[in-house]
Order: C-alpha cells, then sequence, then structure tokens
C-alpha cells in the first residue's frame, strides 16, 4: 500500500488518545506526521527501510552511549507449548542527544530494543531475534511494560 492510499485510510480512523502500531514498511516520517495531527501517538518498528534511522538507533543502543542515557528495561518470560518465550525491553529518553536522525523525525520520545529469545525443549535449540523501535509515547506514563505488552 502506498502513503496516498494509507493516508486516506488513516484519516478515516479516530485517533484521538489512540496508540498506533505500524510495522517497519510504514515507519515514514509523513505517517508519524498524520498520527500525530489526527491525535494520536505511535510505535514503529525500525528495520533496513529506513537506514539513516536504524544507524541512528543502533549507535545510542552501543554500551558506551547507552551507560550514558536515562534508560530502563523489563523482563518477562512465558512458558508453554514446549518452549520458553523471554522479552526484554530496554528503553532509552534521548531527546536531547539524539543524532539528528532522530531529532528531526515528528514526536520522538523514547526508542526501545526487544530481545526475544525462544528455547525449544525438543528439539534442545534456541534462536534470538534484536528488534530496534521508536515511540511518540512519553517515558511517564508509558512504561518498559506497557511498551512490551
Amino acid at each position: 500500500m502506498k502513503f496516498e492510499e494509507s493516508k486516506q485510510v488513516l484519516r478515516q480512523l479516530v485517533m484521538t488518545g489512540k496508540v498506533v502500531t505500524v510495522d517497519a514498511l510504514h515507519t515514514q516520517r509523513k505517517t508519524a506526521q498524520l498520527i500525530l495531527e489526527r491525535g494520536g501517538k505511535y510505535v514503529m518498528w525500525v528495520k533496513g527501510n529506513q537506514p539513516e534511522l536504524l544507524a541512528a538507533v543502533q549507535v545510542l543502543f552501543h554500551p558506551k552511549l547507552a551507560a550514558e542515557q536515562e534508560r530502563r528495561s523489563v523482563w518477562e518470560t512465558e512458558p508453554g507449548h514446549g518452549r520458553t518465550d523471554n522479552r526484554w525491553l530496554l528503553t532509552m529518553d534521548v531527546r536531547v542527544t539524539a543524532p539528528e536522525a532522530l531529532r528531526t523525525w515528528p514526536g520522538v520520545a523514547p526508542l526501545f530494543v526487544i530481545e526475544h529469545r525462544v528455547w525449544h525443549s525438543r528439539p534442545r535449540q534456541g534462536s534470538r531475534e534484536l528488534v530496534c523501535g521508536i515511540t511518540s509515547l512519553p517515558p511517564v506514563p508509558a512504561t518498559p511494560e506497557d511498551l512490551l505488552r
């Protein structure tokens, strides 16, 4: 779906007081701006289709830089169906120290990264995935627990 088509859909939605979650395909400045103009907030996944944004987020999560930021995290474990899912979410409020690629993004507040590990009991193997994201939700009252949900 092109931006013009998705814009028509977004304009029909009541967004005031709502949080709109979009996948990486729709992580676009225009989409973020439209959601904010309609009174909503957003949670967006950051992947390779926004290389400047992804690089800016990844740089800030480097251990040396991350140690200088205000951070909060939460860990969740969910066993079931022959596997154990572990999710760890780390948020950083970087509005002051953010690179330009982030400072110029409409409404961006905290960044977050989710580490998702899955351990299968049969066969005994696991997997690990890291996903970065941005949100316009303010750090308070949006807690790491809220973002993980």
